[in-house]
């Protein structure tokens, strides 16, 4: 992907670094305070991440994260729209496109992809309008379902059908997760997303100073 190509590359090299240095991975394991107690560490490192915010519109909770499209990019249908136009709505919708869908993002503000950093933003950009992309700014979206929104734009209803309505309106730091931990090793500290919602480089950063 010419958009996370790098990134990719990346992860497959910490990766190979874990696996070089003979690091323990557990995977399918939920940490709870008794399995710290067991396995006593000096310092537990909290990294796990954020939720998707839940947008407080109607029908919201029919519709999925636009992350999932990943997944299942064949549950999108043809059509798809997707509520929430900053960085991870348009790549969302980037990836979509790529695979042949009909894809549009309904964004609050004036503009989209706010949250990219302005290289990335011009790529972004260029590659929305080449794959023919629709972002709609300026739209406010007051009813979403399975098949289609509803959403208001210079004071006009109006409404919107597709196959399928993701939204990816922010993410929330699973704090919750930390405090049930905060108490249960001589040393406990949170990272990343867990700490504050952002982006790899700051997970990067908090990672090698923790």
């Amino acid at each position: 992907d010419a958009l996370k190509g790098d990134l990719k590359l990346y992860k497959d090299y910490l990766i190979n670094r874990v696996r070089k240095l003979n690091i323990r991975v557990m995977l399918q394991t939920e940490v709870t305070s008794r399995l710290v107690e067991e396995m006593s560490p000096d310092a537990l490192i909290v990294a796990a991440g954020s939720r998707p915010i839940v947008p407080p519109i109607k029908g919201a909770e029919l519709c999925r994260h636009a992350s999932v499209v990943y997944d299942e990019p064949e549950s999108a249908g043809d059509s798809v729209v997707i509520v929430g136009g900053g960085l991870v709505g348009c790549e969302v919708g980037l990836h979509l496109s790529k695979i042949g869908k009909k894809v549009t993002v309904l964004e609050m503000a004036d503009g989209y992809a706010a949250d990219a950093n302005e290289m990335h933003m011009l790529a972004l950009r260029h590659m929305i309008k080449t794959l023919g992309m629709t972002v709609i700014t300026g739209a406010r979206c007051t009813e979403m379902s399975k098949s289609g929104v509803k959403y208001v734009k210079e004071g006009e209803e109006r409404e919107l059908k597709a196959d399928s309505v993701f939204y990816a309106v922010g993410m929330k730091s699973r704090l919750d997760t930390y405090l049930q931990l905060a108490q249960s090793a001589p040393t406990v500290i949170h990272i990343g997303d867990c700490k504050k919602v952002g982006k790899v480089d700051g997970a990067v950063h908090d990672a090698y100073y923790a």
